[in-house]
C-alpha cells in the first residue's frame, strides 16, 4: 500500500540524490561566498533520468511539476520492477549505457552497488564543504557511467 509517508520518503530521497551530485565539485572551487546551503540548485533545461521501482513511479508524476518549478529540471521516470532495480543500476553503469542520472536504492543493495561501481563512499570528503555535507556511516552518492557524480 502506498502511503503518504512512503511517497514522501521516496521522493525526498530521489530529489536529494538529484541535487547532491554536484555539491562536492562546487565545494572544491574555493569560492565560498558563492555557496549557500539554503539555495535551490538551478538546473534549467536539464532532464534527470530516474529508474524508479514501480510502486513509487506514480509519485514522480505528482512531484514533477513542483520539482521543475523549483529547480528548472524535468524528471523522466522509467518504472522498473523492484526486484530488477539494483541489477539495472549496476548494468547501466558497468555497460556505459548511461541511461539514468539518479538511482533509487534500498539499503540492502548498498554492498552490491558499491562493488559494482555504482555508488562511492563519500565519508572522507564530507568535511570539504561543511555547510552542505554531514558525514554519516553510509554516506554514498550515485556515480554515473561516465564517472561523474
Amino acid at each position: 500500500m502506498l502511503t503518504r509517508r512512503t511517497l514522501l520518503r521516496a521522493t525526498t530521497a530521489t530529489a536529494a540524490l538529484a541535487t547532491a551530485g554536484p555539491l562536492p565539485a562546487s565545494c572544491g572551487s574555493g569560492d565560498t561566498a558563492a555557496l549557500d546551503p539554503h539555495a535551490t540548485p538551478k538546473l534549467d533545461g536539464v532532464t534527470l533520468r530516474i529508474p524508479a521501482n514501480q510502486p513509487n513511479a506514480l509519485s514522480f508524476s505528482y512531484l514533477a511539476k513542483p520539482f521543475e518549478e523549483a529547480t528548472g529540471a524535468k524528471l523522466k521516470v522509467t518504472p522498473i520492477p523492484y526486484d530488477k532495480l539494483t541489477a539495472k543500476a549496476v548494468l547501466d553503469v558497468q555497460s556505459g549505457a548511461n541511461q539514468f542520472d539518479v538511482f533509487m536504492y534500498w539499503y540492502a543493495a548498498v554492498g552490491t552497488l558499491a562493488e559494482g561501481g555504482v555508488i562511492e563512499d563519500l565519508t572522507a570528503n564530507a568535511g570539504a564543504c561543511p555547510t552542505t555535507a554531514t558525514p554519516t556511516s553510509s554516506s554514498a552518492t550515485p556515480r554515473s557511467s561516465n564517472g561523474t557524480r
